[in-house]
């Protein structure tokens, strides 16, 4: 028998996990289905630069971050915002962005993955997210890539 997945499990944790301000947290999206939009450099640049302004706001505490050509990468914990509510705006905002500047359709696939990081996965976790331009042999050292940074220590 199939399972019946009007009723599925959610795959979220609690809502109040996401304004633990001592938790850390992987986040991934993934562009939408066929896509990479940020293969353009002007999208890419325009979703980077508003990541960037996220470092002047209260919001969250990015830790680090990346934007491959069809998905994003952050670490992150949150400040005064709820994480999961602040990716889903960050999601709607870089969209609108993406119209404006001619994109038509979805940018992002609907939901996202995340994961609350304990210990010493934060530092294992960085260190995969710095390394994904170079194991998707987009260049052949990190600081190539236009998208990627670590700003805290965590």
């Amino acid at each position: 028998m199939w399972p019946d997945w009007r009723f599925a499990k959610s795959t979220r944790l609690p809502r109040e996990a996401y304004d633990n301000q001592d938790a850390s947290f992987h986040l991934v999206t993934a562009a939408a289905v066929g896509s990479a939009p940020f293969r353009d450099a002007r999208m890419g640049n325009e979703v980077w630069r508003l990541l960037l302004n996220e470092l002047d706001r209260d919001s969250v505490v990015l830790v680090a971050a990346c934007l491959m050509p069809d998905h994003l990468h952050v670490v992150a914990r949150p400040r005064t915002a709820n994480l999961a509510d602040w990716f889903g705006e960050f999601k709607s905002l870089t969209t609108r962005k993406a119209w404006r500047l001619g994109r038509r359709g979805a940018v992002w696939q609907p939901s996202f993955y995340d994961r609350r990081l304990y210990g010493g996965q934060v530092g294992a976790v960085v260190a995969y997210v710095l390394r994904n331009p170079e194991e998707a042999n987009l260049v052949e050292d990190m600081s190539e890539w236009p998208w990627v940074e670590a700003w805290v220590s965590d």
